[in-house]
């Protein structure tokens, strides 16, 4: 009997970001913070908060959708980014989109 090579399994973080659900990457999660998302996405927190102004800009056609847990702002106040969060089906939704109209091209 000769032995098998054991070729180990691929580290999450190794994985291109379209392979990988949301519910892998944050187990037990229904929301994210703006930083996980950044973390996972590989950019910088303002260009999710970008997405997320861009998605309310465009009426949810662009962007990411994220919504605010802030109370009591005072009307055309700017949500602070602590305040941020993203549905973690919001993130697969916007994982998903990407990776579709990348293969389409």
């Amino acid at each position: 009997m000769t032995a098998r090579a054991r070729i180990p399994a691929p580290q999450q973080d190794e994985l291109p970001l379209s392979s990988i659900a949301a519910h892998t990457l944050f187990p037990g999660r229904t929301t994210l913070y703006v930083s996980e998302v950044a973390a996972a996405l590989r950019c910088t927190e303002n260009h999710v908060i970008n997405l997320i102004e861009e998605y309310e800009a465009s009426e949810g056609r662009l962007g990411l959708k994220g919504f605010s847990i802030a109370r009591g702002l005072a009307s055309g106040a700017k949500t602070p980014r602590s305040c941020w969060r993203v549905a973690v089906s919001d993130y697969d939704a916007f994982v998903s989109t990407r990776r579709d109209s990348h293969t389409s091209l």
